[in-house]
């Protein structure tokens, strides 16, 4: 596999490991920066990232991680609230947002890859089309030259 090939379609481990890093990264400067600045739309970040690259499970995984270290560095911040049962609504609420947008994406992913293998098909008789074709072709003729 070519390095451009590898960095422009990583596998799924090494796609899980970086969603994990960059969760991680970003709970820590949530950390940092306390109550006053807000990170809480870089928190989506790994959620649509592992929603895209590794599927439903693994990015409705994630939304439960983002929403568990979002909870936890509310808790370790030490904010206060009116009522105690306020962050534990709030994890809530961002679960269920998050759980959303990876449940969109991934139907809209899907969508997507109905919409392109439908373009490659020929609606009359079910057959591949030239486009189909012609990829096909490109891939035999990256194959085989020396």
């Amino acid at each position: 596999m070519k390095t451009t090939e590898y960095i422009s379609n990583p596998s799924k481990p090494f796609c899980i490991a970086l969603c994990l890093a960059i969760l991680v990264l970003i709970g820590i400067l949530d950390y940092i920066t306390g109550e006053e600045i807000s990170l809480s739309v870089f928190y989506l970040l790994p959620v649509i990232l592992a929603t895209w690259r590794t599927g439903r499970w693994i990015g409705l995984l994630f939304c439960f991680f983002a929403a568990i270290v979002w909870f936890y560095t509310d808790f370790i911040t030490g904010h206060v609230y009116s009522h105690s049962i306020i962050p534990f609504w709030n994890a809530f609420e961002r679960l269920c947002f998050f759980i959303n947008v990876s449940y969109y994406l991934s139907r809209l992913k899907s969508s997507l890859m109905q919409e392109k293998l439908l373009a490659r098909i020929d609606s009359l008789t079910g057959l591949l089309n030239p486009r189909a074709f012609n990829d096909a072709a490109q891939r035999y003729a990256s194959e085989y030259v020396l």
